[in-house]
């Protein structure tokens, strides 16, 4: 187990272990504490349904605080001042729906003090509740995860899952961060849902949203306007360097991977988390608040900007910052070479695209300050050196098929070579794989956006999405998109609603045992650099750890291709590849991937 991070000791704000929390209730022996920080308030009443109000008490610092005898779990309460009524922005959970009474919950069993498994060992599949089943549960998932571990998945990846105002949502208009939303059940069935996990062998790691909240029942700046910072593209952003404001963020995520015994969490668009020092700073003292709970908590990035030095390993191979993050150049370039797709955001991969598809194999991010020609900007840093680790691989998640025009899966618009080469690339490389659920089976069910907005917000959605799906793919016609507040629109966006092949689930359990058995273990030693040599449009990969040397001869395109280096007969092979005169002939969209240097297979 490792020790807790030696960055939590000098990151600002973050609480010792044994410190009571700022926020939210506490379940007592007597009643509950309740505890609110209003700045902007002079005065504040709680109200207990089928109690009454009581006058809170100032208690310095913008906090007011009210402890009640014989208030238990159960309990609904609200805050009131004057004309302003709103839940507690910390509320555990949710009687009705994010504009409603707050519910004073039971405290949840201990969790475990370290990941269920090591980073390195992860299989991610992306979910998302409400649309991976039918019922679109915390139960019905429950029910569901066995699929993922036959599948060969070992972690699966929750899209955001706090409250947010309506009956659906993708996730990331969220407004109470504290509490799982009651459409997808209790806090119980959620702790059941990650126990049940675990004894399948999958860990499960948890999307957070810190860069903005959701427009719809959003009541702080009402009572606490100091809460909020600069201007984000989804709305009002957070005065992270304001340590009450800092304080709730590392309270939330601690109180996931505590209470919920999460085994890590993705930060959504970091790149939004205030900017320069004060980003610097805050995504430190996050990870170590983490960390500072569960020392080998998996810490994953999106980060469009690509800042590889919020990714680097200490001398003992430990994380920094992050452990890892979500690198969209891989998909990028991807998209281009498997579909032909040109314009938008692709537009920055096709020139040379096989060249890039070998930086972003041996080095992580294509861009490494260079302009991209999508938005004209320098981006990125050198990611070289860092480990293979560092990067969660992916040719599909719920951005790159939801913000799609028609939000159609690869499985509805390639063929099977490609799918399977994909998949395999994606498995076979040494980064951390992640897939879209579903994926597995070349599902072809299309991911709508979808979220529950109320009436006089649906134009400015509309509006909003059409310009975020016009600017992606440089469209010259407004798309055709479904109304995302329609039931129907999540109901068609349900996985398995179309195509599910068993024979792919086969093949991707294969390629999942034979990254555990070839390349898990070579992740486990010091990585020593990678090298690749080009023939014409054909790439042969190595990459170096202490523990041997993994190599992948790819031929990206769909006219056979040769590799210089012969391919050993016991080699994995997806597509064709037959010795030739010096080397290896490699069919259309086809890859072989071995070791050398005497590296152990495990099992």
């Amino acid at each position: 187990m490792r020790k807790p991070d030696e960055n939590a000791a000098m990151a600002p704000g973050v609480p010792d272990r044994g410190a009571a929390p700022l926020f939210g209730p506490r379940p007592t022996a007597q009643g509950t504490a309740f505890r609110l920080w209003a700045p902007d308030l002079s005065a504040l009443v709680i109200h207990i349904e089928g109690r009454g109000r009581t006058e809170m008490v100032a208690a310095g610092e913008g906090f007011f605080e009210a402890s009640l005898e014989n208030v238990g779990p159960g309990a609904r309460y609200r805050f009131e001042s004057g004309a302003l009524v709103f839940p507690d922005p910390a509320a555990r959970s949710q009687a009705e729906d994010a504009d409603g009474w707050s519910l004073v919950v039971a405290p949840l069993p201990p969790g475990r003090l370290t990941a269920l498994r090591p980073f390195r060992e992860a299989v991610i599949a992306e979910v998302h509740v409400g649309a991976a089943t039918a019922e679109g549960t915390f139960a019905a998932l429950t029910e569901r995860l066995p699929h993922y571990a036959e599948a060969g998945y070992t972690a699966i990846e929750l899209m955001p899952i706090n409250e947010f105002e309506g009956r659906f949502n993708w996730g990331y208009d969220g407004v109470l961060l504290f509490a799982p939303d009651r459409s997808y059940g209790t806090p119980q069935e959620l702790r059941a849902l990650v126990d049940r996990a675990h004894a399948l062998g999958l860990a499960v790691i948890v999307d957070l949203v810190y860069n903005h909240f959701g427009t719809a029942a959003n009541f702080l700046p009402s009572y606490a306007s100091a809460f909020f910072g600069a201007e984000t593209p989804w709305g009002r952003g957070f005065a992270f360097d304001h340590p009450i404001v800092a304080r709730f963020f590392h309270e939330n995520v601690a109180m996931w991977l505590r209470d919920y015994d999460m085994d890590g969490a993705r930060f959504d668009a970091v790149h939004e988390l205030g900017s320069g020092a004060v980003q610097e700073a805050f995504v430190r003292s996050l990870t170590a608040a983490a960390r500072s709970v569960k020392p080998d908590a998996w810490m994953i990035a999106e980060n469009s900007w690509n800042v590889a030095t919020q990714l680097e390993h200490g001398a003992d191979g430990r994380p920094r910052i992050f452990d890892a993050q979500w690198n969209e150049d891989f998909q990028h370039v991807l998209q281009h070479l498997l579909a032909g797709e040109t314009e938008g955001f692709v537009c920055g991969y096709v020139e040379d695209p096989v060249g890039k598809l070998d930086r972003t194999l041996r080095e992580g991010f294509i861009y490494q300050g260079e302009v991209h020609p999508h938005d004209g900007r320098h981006r990125g840093e050198p990611s070289g050196h860092l480990p293979p680790t560092a990067f969660v691989n992916f040719t599909q998640n719920h951005d790159q098929v939801g913000n799609r025009p028609r939000s159609d899966r690869m499985a509805a618009y390639l063929d099977d070579a490609r799918l399977d080469f994909s998949r395999a690339l994606t498995m076979l490389a040494p980064q951390i794989p992640l897939f879209l659920m579903g994926e597995e089976a070349n599902d072809d069910t299309p991911f709508h956006f979808f979220s529950d907005a109320p009436a006089h917000m649906r134009d400015a959605v509309r509006k909003g999405r059409t310009e975020q799906v016009i600017g992606a793919y440089a469209l010259a016609e407004p798309p055709d998109l479904p109304d995302a507040w329609a039931p129907e629109t999540l109901d068609a966006a349900r996985v398995g609603r179309g195509r599910w092949e068993a024979a792919a689930i086969e093949r991707f359990r294969a390629l999942a045992d034979l990254r555990a058995r070839l390349i898990v273990p070579l992740l486990a030693t010091p990585y020593r650099g990678a090298g690749s040599a080009r023939s014409g449009d054909a790439l042969l990969v190595r990459w170096h750890f202490e523990g041997g040397t993994l190599a992948i001869a790819v031929n990206p395109t769909g006219a056979p291709q040769a590799v210089s280096a012969p391919v050993p007969a016991g080699a994995a092979v997806c597509g064709t590849a037959d010795p030739g005169a010096g080397g290896t002939r490699l069919g259309p969209f086809a890859l072989a991937v071995w070791a050398e240097e005497g590296t152990a297979m495990r099992g």
